[in-house]
């Protein structure tokens, strides 16, 4: 508002100060070479030539010469003290009408320029730029309370708006915290970023309840994979407490359950410190072969014990970074389920071979093979 209130009153002003600059060169150049206050008649021929020719325009303008010494040499008594450049100020007049005396105040923009031991001043009057700046002003005003009303009204929309959307979130998130993992925030189609935020605590609430579901399976599967060795330690400790005299053979074999509890506890730890980033750093290079060979050296006696052949075709000089226990654990696994859920005289065939940058390592079985239900879960913990 303030630089369009600027950009009015110089565009009334600049036709003014473009005349009153003109008339100056004009009345300055008549002025040179007098510099006597017979320059009185010579702005009285100018003005007759230059100002004369419209009585409104001499009624509306000043045209005074100032000598050094503060007195007016020629022209008109200017209401102002001396001054050198642009200066605009206010003065009053009394207009008569009908109805009495009335006064009228106007601004008046007057240009003062040094001569020889005196000040030319040529002034106007702006007798419309008071009323121009007033209704300016006025719808100014109106137009500025007309925009707070309707930005109020606005910003009441769409706060109320963002209110509700922002209580639907905070209800579905306690619903969430709840404990109900199905909830999920509602998106609109604005793509605002309010929608921004809730898919990403969509997301959010998508992983933890994968986390959450997880969590549960692994629970699942550690209570599984611990409960077998539990049982035969317990087993074995009753069978020690109620012997009077334990052989060393059955301690023996007490003490190998447990390492075997110890054995998978340390596994869980150690998928847990790969998961997290913090086992990587300790990876080395390891013969790949060499440990798929010796796995399948080892399972071997079991293999024949339950009539079954294993038929190896392993690659030699195959290499890889990773975390040797975790490795043969998973290929003793893998070969461990292929033996016991083989049928008699069948083949299990173990492949290792490199493609490209790809190892592939694979072993088939002709068993009953894995439920489709429980495939999407093969490659999760236990």
């Amino acid at each position: 508002m303030a630089v369009l209130y600027f950009a009015l009153t110089q565009e009334l002003t600049q036709p003014v100060k473009d005349e009153i600059q003109d008339q100056t060169s004009k009345l300055a150049a008549a002025w040179t070479g007098t510099a006597t206050p017979a320059f009185e008649k010579i702005v009285a021929e100018a003005l007759a030539v230059e100002v004369d020719r419209s009585v409104a325009l001499r009624d509306e303008s000043y045209y005074s010469i100032i000598g050094s010494d503060g007195r007016v040499l020629a022209g008109d008594t200017i209401p102002t003290v001396a001054f050198a450049g642009w200066k605009t100020w206010t003065s009053t007049i009394n207009e008569i009408e009908a109805n009495g005396d009335q006064a009228d105040s106007f601004s008046v923009i007057a240009l003062a320029t040094p001569l020889n031991k005196a000040t030319l001043i040529v002034g106007h009057r702006l007798l419309g730029l008071g009323e121009a700046q007033e209704a300016f002003l006025r719808v100014l005003g109106i137009g500025s309370v007309i925009t707070f009303l309707l930005a109020f009204a606005l910003g009441w929309l769409l706060s109320r708006n963002a209110a509700r959307r922002i209580d639907a979130i905070t209800q579905q998130t306690g619903r969430f915290a709840d404990g109900d993992l199905t909830v999920r925030l509602p998106v609109s189609r604005r793509e605002d970023d309010i929608d921004q935020l809730a898919n990403n605590v969509n997301l959010m609430m998508k992983r933890s309840a994968d986390m959450m579901g997880t969590l549960q399976r692994m629970t699942g599967g550690i209570a599984h994979e611990l409960k077998s060795p539990l049982t035969r330690l317990r087993q074995k400790l009753e069978r020690l407490s109620a012997s009077p005299k334990p052989s060393r053979t059955a301690i023996t074999e007490t003490l190998s359950d447990t390492d075997e509890l110890i054995s998978i506890f340390n596994s869980l730890l150690r998928i847990s410190q790969i998961e997290s980033g913090k086992r990587r750093e300790k990876f080395r290079e390891i013969d790949f072969s060499s440990l798929v060979s010796d796995v399948v050296d080892l399972h071997e006696p079991a293999a024949t014990t339950h009539g079954v052949r294993i038929a190896p075709s392993v690659a030699r000089e195959i290499s890889l970074q990773g975390d040797d226990s975790l490795l043969k654990q998973l290929v003793s696994n893998l070969l461990d389920n292929a033996i016991k859920y083989s049928p008699r005289d069948g083949a299990i065939h173990v492949h290792l071979a490199k493609v490209g940058d790809t190892i592939d390592l694979s072993i088939a079985d002709h068993g009953m093979g894995i439920a489709p239900a429980d495939l999407a879960h093969v490659f999760e913990p236990f």
